[in-house]
């Protein structure tokens, strides 16, 4: 089984590529920074195979090549997991709300989803 999980240089993606991985599948782990992306897939090399790959969901070129690039290796996917996501402050409110900050995060968790989908 071949599973590509977006935002996965750290915290619940690496977890969840680290548990995958343990149980025999291979696992590309994709982050905005490819440095981290391969840090994460070394630290879970040791149970399985691991892929890094740098991505940026919210940049449709940096979709476009990691399709690119996984169609080349590992050639297909099984399971595609949307970890990627955007944070913003909770505590805003509508009349002081930071639009551009909230563009960013609809870009990554609406917007992101759906072209890595």
């Amino acid at each position: 089984m071949i599973v590509f999980i977006s935002g996965a240089g750290g915290g619940i993606g690496e977890e969840t590529a680290r548990q995958l991985a343990a149980r025999g599948a291979t696992v590309v782990l994709s982050a905005r920074d490819p440095a981290k992306a391969a840090a994460a897939a070394k630290r879970v090399e040791g149970d399985a195979h691991a892929l890094p790959i740098g991505l940026n969901v919210a940049d449709q070129a940096s979709v476009r090549a990691a399709a690119d690039y996984l169609s080349r290796s590992p050639g297909a996917l099984d399971v595609l997991i949307n970890n990627a996501a955007g944070y913003f402050d909770w505590g805003e409110v509508a009349s002081s709300a930071d639009l551009e900050a909230a563009h960013d995060v609809l870009e990554v968790n609406l917007f992101g989803a759906w072209r890595a989908d």
